[in-house]
C-alpha cells in the first residue's frame, strides 16, 4: 500500500514552490525519440594534431579542420583506405608532416532509424533529497566517423573508422540536473543562460532538455555501447571521442555542449502549436528554476512504474530563492491517464491569488464608498439627507488566506452621523454604515466571487420613543467564472452573474414621523436613490471586473510553445492545475 496521493493533492504552499511543471519519463522519451528522428542537425567536424616534448609525452591539441583541408586540397573523410590517388597519398603526408595531424571526428546527432521498441534515450534516477534531478541518458548520432593517421616504420597510415549504420554507438552518460551546484555555478555565464533558460515559452521543450542533457559540464564520464568492450574498435572510440573530445569539452572553460548542439531562437510571440502571433501575458513569469525528480508509486498497491516518474521543474518567481527540496507525496500522473497525458503543471494557489487580487482590486475599489447623513432643523422639524460617494481614504490590499477554499478575502466599513437641535431639549440624530465583506473562493474549476453590501440606518427623534432601523439596501452579489483552458494554454471562462436585493420595512413610529414629516416616504424616495446609486455602482463594477479578469484570465501558462493542455482545475489545496502533452516539436 502507498501514501501518495493524485495531482488533486497539490498543495505547493507546504512546499513553498510557485509552480511545478512534471512529465513523465515516456513522455519525455517518446517526445525525444520524434524530435531526433525528425531533426534536421548540422554536421560537426573536429581535429586535432600532435606533437611531443622533449620527455617523448604526447600534446594533443584541436585545430580548424576547415582551414586543413584548405591548405591540403582534399577532406580527409573523402579519402577510402583502399586505392588511395597520388593526390590523396600526398594530401595525408602533406597533412602529417606540415601539421602535425593526428585525428579528427565528424558527425551529427540523431536518430536515423526509428523502430518500434527502440531504446529509452533517458533513464530519470531517484533524486536524493539532499541532491537533485539526476538523468541516465544515452546520446545517438545519424552518422559518427574519425579518420586518424599513425606511424609505423617510417610510414604514414591512413585509417577511416565508421559507425555501422545498422548498429550505432551509443554514449551512456549520468546527467546531474542540478542547477544549485556548484559545478553548474562555475560555467560562464552565457552558458548558465542557456543551460538555464528563463523564456517561458521555450524552457520547457525537450530541445532545451536536450541541450541540458548535452552540456558536459554536467555529465559523467561515458561508458560505450554498441561496441565490445576490449576490441580495437572499443579501444580508439574510447580514445578519441571519450578521452580527447568529450574530456576536451569537459574540461574547457567554456562549457560546451557535445557536436555544438543550440537552439534556434524562437520568433517572439510565435507558438509552435498553431504558429499565431500573439502577445503572451504569462501567470507566472519564471525567475529561478532547478530540477527533482518524483518517482511513482501506486496509490493502492505501492508497485513502481519507472515510466510515470516524473522530471519536476521546481519554478520560481519574482525573485523568489529556491527552497530546499523535498519529495512530493502525490503521483503527478496516474497511470490511466498516461495514454493521452504526459504531466501536469501546478501553479501556488498564492501566486495565482496574488495575482487575481491585483486584477479584481481595480474593479473593487468602485464600490468601496463612503456613506454621508446630514440632519438639518428646518423650522420646527428636522431635514434628513443620506447619501453615498466614492471612499477617497487609503484602503488595505485584498488579503490572501493562508488555506481553505475562501483565497480571498476583504472587509470594508464606513459610517457617518449627524445631529441637531431644536431649542433646549429636543435633539435629532442618524447614522448611516456602509458595510462591504468580498470573498473569493477556488472550488473545482470554478472562481466563485461573493460581495455583501449593507446599508444599515438609525434614526433617533429626540425623543422618549425608540430609535428607527433598518436596511436602506442589501446586496448579495455571486460571480461564477467556469474556467476552461485552450490548447495553447490560455485560460478563458464562462461567467454567470447573480444579484440579489433586500430591505427592511421601517417601523418609524409617531414621533420620528412627527419630527421628520413624512418619514415613511422620505425612506422609500432615499431607498431608491440609494438602491439607484448602489446599482449604478455595481454594473461599473461587474463591467471593470469583466475587463480586469479578462486581462488577469486571458493569461497563459508558462510553456505554450511546448505542451498541449487541457482539464484545468484546482487542487484540494487550491493549487491551479492543468494536464499537458507535448507538442510536435520543430
Amino acid at each position: 500500500m502507498s501514501n501518495k496521493k493524485s495531482s488533486k493533492d497539490s498543495n505547493l504552499s507546504n512546499y513553498g514552490y510557485d509552480m511545478v511543471v512534471a512529465t513523465t519519463q515516456d513522455s519525455i522519451n517518446a517526445t525525444l525519440k520524434q524530435y531526433l528522428y525528425k531533426m534536421e542537425s548540422t554536421e560537426y567536424v573536429v581535429a586535432y594534431s600532435i606533437t611531443y616534448d622533449e620527455k617523448g609525452h604526447s600534446l594533443i591539441k584541436e585545430i580548424s579542420y576547415h582551414e586543413l583541408v584548405e591548405k591540403i586540397g582534399i577532406d580527409l573523410f573523402k579519402i577510402s583506405e583502399d586505392n588511395k590517388t597520388q593526390k590523396e597519398i600526398d594530401a595525408i603526408n602533406k597533412a602529417y608532416d606540415d601539421f602535425d595531424f593526428y585525428m579528427a571526428i565528424k558527425g551529427s546527432i540523431g536518430i536515423d532509424k526509428l523502430t518500434n521498441g527502440f531504446p529509452d534515450i533517458i533513464e530519470l534516477l531517484e533524486s536524493d533529497i539532499s541532491s537533485t534531478a539526476n538523468v541516465s541518458y544515452k546520446a545517438y548520432f545519424n552518422n559518427l566517423e574519425f579518420v586518424y593517421l599513425k606511424e609505423h616504420k617510417s610510414n604514414v597510415y591512413f585509417n577511416n573508422l565508421k559507425q555501422p549504420k545498422d548498429n550505432p554507438w551509443i554514449f551512456k552518460f549520468n546527467v546531474k540536473l542540478d542547477l544549485q551546484d556548484e559545478d553548474f555555478k562555475n560555467l560562464p555565464i552565457d552558458i548558465q543562460k542557456q543551460i538555464k533558460n528563463l523564456d517561458p515559452e521555450t524552457m520547457f521543450s525537450v530541445k532545451q532538455l536536450y541541450l541540458d542533457l548535452n552540456s558536459a559540464k554536467l555529465q559523467s564520464c561515458p561508458t560505450i555501447e554498441g561496441v565490445s568492450e576490449g576490441t580495437e574498435e572499443y579501444d580508439l572510440i574510447n580514445r578519441f571521442f571519450v578521452k580527447i573530445y568529450w574530456k576536451g569539452l569537459k574540461d574547457s572553460d567554456k562549457g560546451d555542449v557535445i557536436f555544438g548542439y543550440a537552439l534556434a531562437p524562437l520568433k517572439k510571440g510565435t507558438s509552435y502549436n498553431n504558429n499565431s502571433n500573439y502577445d503572451p501575458n504569462y501567470i507566472i513569469v519564471p525567475t529561478n528554476f532547478t530540477f527533482y525528480v518524483s518517482t511513482y508509486s501506486d496509490p493502492k498497491t505501492g508497485k513502481k512504474n519507472p515510466g510515470l516518474n516524473t522530471l519536476n521543474y521546481v519554478v520560481m518567481c519574482d525573485g523568489h530563492l529556491i527552497p530546499k527540496l523535498k519529495p512530493f507525496t502525490w503521483n503527478w500522473l496516474e497511470s490511466n491517464e498516461q495514454s493521452n497525458k504526459h504531466g501536469s503543471i501546478s501553479i501556488n494557489r498564492n501566486d495565482f491569488a496574488s495575482k487575481m487580487a491585483n486584477q479584481l482590486m481595480n474593479s473593487l475599489k468602485l464600490l468601496l464608498l463612503q456613506p454621508k447623513v446630514a440632519v438639518k432643523k428646518n423650522g420646527s422639524d428636522f431635514h434628513l439627507e443620506i447619501y453615498l460617494e466614492p471612499c477617497e481614504d487609503k484602503v488595505e490590499p485584498i488579503v490572501v488566506t493562508e488555506s481553505g477554499s475562501k483565497v480571498l478575502t476583504y472587509k470594508f466599513s464606513r459610517k457617518d452621523s449627524d445631529d441637531d437641535k431644536y431649542g433646549l431639549l429636543r435633539k435629532a440624530s442618524a447614522s448611516l454604515e456602509y458595510i462591504l465583506d468580498y470573498s473569493v473562493e477556488f472550488i473545482n474549476n470554478k472562481i466563485i466571487i461573493t460581495t455583501k453590501i449593507e446599508t444599515p440606518l438609525k434614526v433617533d427623534p429626540g425623543a422618549i420613543t425608540k430609535t428607527a432601523k433598518g436596511e436602506i439596501a442589501s446586496y448579495v452579489l455571486t460571480d461564477i467564472y467556469t474556467l476552461f483552458v485552450d490548447v495553447n494554454g490560455g485560460l478563458d471562462f464562462k461567467y454567470k452573474h447573480d444579484s440579489v436585493y433586500h430591505q427592511d420595512d421601517f417601523d418609524a413610529g409617531i414621533w420620528t414621523n412627527m419630527c421628520f414629516k413624512n418619514f415613511n416616504e422620505f425612506i422609500d424616495k432615499y431607498r431608491y436613490r440609494l438602491k439607484k446609486a448602489i446599482d449604478d455602482y455595481c454594473f461599473k463594477y461587474n463591467k471593470s471586473m469583466g475587463k480586469n479578469l479578462n486581462k488577469s484570465l486571458n493569461w497563459v501558462f508558462p510553456g505554450n510553445s511546448s505542451f498541449i493542455f487541457s482539464n484545468v482545475s484546482f487542487s484540494n489545496y487550491q493549487d491551479l492545475i492543468v494536464n499537458i502533452t507535448y507538442a510536435q516539436e520543430n
